[in-house]
């Protein structure tokens, strides 16, 4: 993969954190960088963290009803054992069964790595879609009204978006 040039940003103002952690020593590879596969790990515990704590899903088994069907994701920043770093969110687009998310991965001031994530909510393992839970929906709507109107995140794909 060709490293870019890190885009050096604020964060956007109605952006939700969804994660953060620190590079452990385990998660490089031989050449001391982090690989593509661990930067995938970290947006779904973003994605996991979206859930659970902005739209009060705690139960694993509903949170691993939402599926992601379509995902795009850019890394800007090699990040290295001890870098600290934070995940936030954009909610671009919801109905009943799906979320359209945009996440950023921040190492300081300076944006790593950023995905952009079409998930689908289903029933279970390898069933249709469904509606989302109720006690969800309020949420995803408040995000989405608290982030409407923002221009599209850098790096955004405009093939991604709701069916």
């Amino acid at each position: 993969m060709t490293e870019r040039q890190p885009v050096r940003r604020e964060a956007a103002p109605d952006a939700v954190q969804v994660a953060q952690g620190v590079v452990e020593p385990s998660a490089l590879d031989a050449s001391g960088v982090m690989p593509e596969n661990r930067y995938a790990d970290i947006f779904t515990r973003a994605r996991e963290g979206l859930i659970r704590d902005h739209l009060g899903l705690s139960d694993r088994t509903e949170i691993a009803r939402f599926r992601v069907i379509a995902d795009a994701t850019q890394q800007r920043q090699s990040l290295h054992a001890g870098d600290r770093y934070r995940v936030d969110a954009r909610v671009l687009g919801w109905n009943p069964s799906h979320l359209h998310v945009f996440f950023q991965l921040w190492h300081g001031s300076h944006i790593a790595a950023a995905c952009q994530q079409l998930v689908r909510y289903t029933e279970g393992p390898g069933a249709h879609e469904a509606t989302m839970p109720a006690e969800a929906q309020p949420a995803v709507a408040r995000l989405f009204k608290n982030q409407e109107g923002l221009p599209l995140p850098l790096g955004a794909d405009p093939s991604i978006g709701l069916p």
